[in-house]
Order: structure tokens, then C-alpha cells, then sequence
């Protein structure tokens, strides 16, 4: 089944993006993959249904497994080894904060799977296409920021994940009403040459 997802797009015709994705409701749930150039550019869901997404390889599946049998309340703040610099864990506590204060951001090295364990967060979304950094690429950190506002916003909820691939802007850790406390890991899995 087939439904259009609310979402709110700045620049960009809200019609060619729907066109271009696969979206649907499963459990009351928004599931959204976008497709740009007839690549994957992104994907949100929930990690039920992790399993829909082992045709991205052998790192994805090791890392959904370890989402699935990890307790993440009795996890410390942290970053964890899932298949050394291959595959690792961040566990990350903070407060959501105000949109305007933040800059979209992409990596090269890795692919994020942003999983959200407590509380829920706006995320700013676009596609790196013709964008000029406002801080550059830190080989050493992995990330360059962006100053463009977000073409559009997803809601992450507790039990949803995010993947974001190198060419995929991200903005996480965005206030929906007000500031919220927020428990999520990011799992890096390094890209394939």
C-alpha cells in the first residue's frame, strides 16, 4: 500500500521528490527511500524491518545484528568496535536543539545508520549536488559542514533509523517543539572503495 508522507521541502518541488521515491505506511509508520540517478540516496524506517535492507551488503546486516541484540540502556556513552575501523558504534546522549543554530553535514569514509533509542528529532535532509562547504572536509573527524538550509525534515522517532550514504546532507539533532533529551547511536560502516 501506497500513501504520501508529510513532509516539509524548502527549494525543491515537493512532487519530483515523491515521484522519485518508494513510500509507504507499515505498523503506522512512515518508510521513505529516496532515489536519485537510480542509486539508494537515503532510507528511514524502523528496525523492524531491518531485513529489507540486506541486499546493501554484509556491513549492513552485521550492523542491524548488533542494533537488534544490543541493550542500549545498559550501554555507556561511548564509541564501540563492531569490526574495527570497518564497522563501529557511537552511543550519544544530548538535548535537541533550535534548527537555526545548525549546519547540514555529509562524510566521505563511512555511511551513517542513525538509530534513535530515546526521544525523537527533527532531521534536515538534501542531496550533495552543487554544494560548497562552509567548513571543509576533515579527513581525520570525517565530515564537512554545509550552511544551505535543509530541502526538507523528517521526524526520527524511538525505534526508527536513519541511513545516510556519502551523498546524502544530514542534519540531526533538531528540536521539534522544544529541546528533548535524546539517547541514539550512530553506526559508521566505512565505504567500499
Amino acid at each position: 500500500m501506497y500513501a504520501k508522507i508529510n513532509v516539509s521541502c524548502k527549494s525543491i518541488d515537493c512532487d519530483w521528490l515523491l515521484e522519485r521515491s518508494v513510500r509507504f505506511w507499515y505498523d503506522g509508520c512512515a518508510v521513505l527511500i529516496i532515489f536519485h540517478a537510480e542509486i539508494i540516496i537515503m532510507i528511514l524506517d524502523t528496525l523492524a524491518h531491518y531485513s529489507r535492507y540486506k541486499f546493501l551488503g554484509p556491513k549492513f546486516v552485521r550492523a542491524f545484528e548488533y542494533l537488534l541484540s544490543t541493550d542500549f540502556s545498559k550501554v555507556e556513552k561511548g564509541k564501540y568496535e563492531i569490526e574495527g575501523k570497518e564497522i563501529f558504534a557511537m552511543v550519544n546522549e544530548y538535548d535537541t536543539v533550535d534548527a537555526a543554530t545548525e549546519q547540514m553535514e555529509s562524510h566521505k569514509q563511512y555511511i551513517d545508520i542513525q538509530y534513535m533509542v530515546k526521544g525523537e528529532e527533527l532531521v534536515g535532509h538534501d542531496f550533495l549536488l552543487h554544494h560548497r562547504p562552509s567548513k571543509a572536509y576533515d579527513p581525520e573527524a570525517d565530515y564537512m559542514l554545509f550552511a544551505e538550509k535543509p530541502m526538507f525534515y523528517s521526524v526520527l522517532k524511538e525505534g526508527m533509523f536513519a541511513v545516510f550514504f556519502p551523498t546524502d546532507l544530514h542534519m540531526p539533532n533538531i528540536k521539534i517543539d522544544k529541546p528533548m533529551a535524546i539517547r541514539k547511536v550512530v553506526i559508521k560502516i566505512s565505504v567500499d572503495e
